[in-house]
């Protein structure tokens, strides 16, 4: 029903890695393009790609040869700030659709982005809330299309699509995780909350225990005292946090099924491990090359797809089918009618909501009609 693996290798064999220093990487942002564009040929339905930010998912878009963040629809380029800026009918800034023609682009023009649109087709993640229905209106729209290859939807980790929304069944068949997404070490916010949990964590380590010094009471030994997260706890907490909520968009009910793909090789450490929700962690497979994450996750839909088809086949019983038998009462009597008219009482086995097994137990209601013969 689940399949947990950490990619921290991509499509050519280079690491994945989405820390601040490494993100801006040109290297990189080709790796993780790449191996999208590969995921995306296998993921059967719809694949969410959540990003560490909006700022990271833009200039990945941008890298891959998508739209330009320098680009705004809705941007008023009429130089009067103060006028009201209308809603744009047009979705084109963040919905793409399939384009299988992209996939025989050669050279230069043979980009991620146009790749990626060549196997599903692309939603992006609307920064403004009122945009987001249509943006969803999209990904229905495109999931539900004759001979749909599916589609991505890209949105960031603590955004609008990683919570409040149910993605069931074909809507999401699999998480992608592109980087741990750890809040501005910097951030003014941020400082002041890391540095105030520090500074209860050293008052609370250096309050009296009331037991005179000696570390037990009268009563025997004293308890230790609980302590708060430190500034550095809480800062990983947090990250941790904004990765489950999104994780748990990928099952949503018992007869749900789909993949968590962790495409960053920070989640093969232990204490990024221990992060994760703990229906998660039992699942994690750790990373053993792109070949090995490619062939297993394969594999998994193969056998999911399948199990999941007799799961349907076992709890749909067999088609009710309504019947009427004839039986005439005469049919024994060896003497034909005198008379072509002739009228005689018809003797008619009505069957209702009864399968084809039933019909020889069952126990039939009959009827009594006139009719000629």
């Amino acid at each position: 029903q689940i399949h947990v693996r950490v990619v921290g290798h991509g499509v050519s064999g280079k690491v994945l890695n989405s820390s601040f220093e490494r993100r801006g990487n040109e290297e990189y942002l080709a790796e993780l393009g790449n191996t999208l564009v590969s995921l995306s040929r296998i993921v059967p339905g719809g694949m969410l790609v959540f990003f560490p930010s909006y700022g990271v998912m833009e200039t990945c878009v941008e890298r891959w040869g998508g739209p330009s963040r320098k680009f705004r629809p809705n941007e008023n380029r009429g130089g009067k700030f103060f006028q009201a800026r209308r809603k744009s009918t047009s979705s084109h800034q963040y919905s793409f659709p399939h384009s299988p023609s992209y996939g025989s682009s050669s050279g230069s023009s043979n980009t991620p982005w146009k790749r990626l649109l060549a196997n599903k087709a692309v939603i992006l993640e609307p920064k403004t809330t009122s945009e987001l229905p249509d943006a969803i209106a999209d990904f229905h729209k495109y999931l539900g299309m004759p001979k749909s290859t599916g589609c991505v939807l890209m949105g960031v980790c603590r955004g609008k699509i990683s919570e409040g929304i149910d993605f069931a069944h074909d809507m999401c068949r699999a998480v992608v995780i592109t980087g741990i997404p750890f809040a501005p070490y910097l951030d003014p916010k941020v400082k002041l909350k890391r540095e105030y949990l520090d500074s209860q964590r050293a008052s609370q380590s250096l309050r009296p225990t009331g037991d005179g010094g000696f570390g037990c009471g009268s009563t025997g030994q004293a308890k230790p005292l609980p302590l708060t997260l430190s500034g550095a706890e809480w800062y990983t907490q947090q990250a941790h946090r904004a990765v489950n909520q999104a994780v748990g968009r990928v099952i949503r009910n018992k007869s749900d099924y789909g993949a968590v793909l962790l495409l960053d090789s920070r989640f093969g450490d232990e204490r990024n491990q221990q992060g994760l929700s703990k229906w998660v962690r039992p699942h994690i497979q750790n990373d053993e090359g792109f070949g090995q994450s490619y062939a297993g996750l394969t594999k998994f839909y193969r056998e999911a797809q399948k199990k999941a088809a007799e799961i349907k086949k076992k709890d749909c019983p067999a088609p009710i089918r309504a019947g009427v038998l004839l039986q005439y009462e005469n049919d024994n009597v060896a003497t034909e009618p005198t008379s072509t008219k002739d009228s005689t009482m018809t003797k008619i086995d009505v069957v209702q909501n009864v399968s084809n097994a039933d019909l020889k137990d069952s126990s039939i209601d009959t009827a009594f009609i006139s009719s000629e013969r």
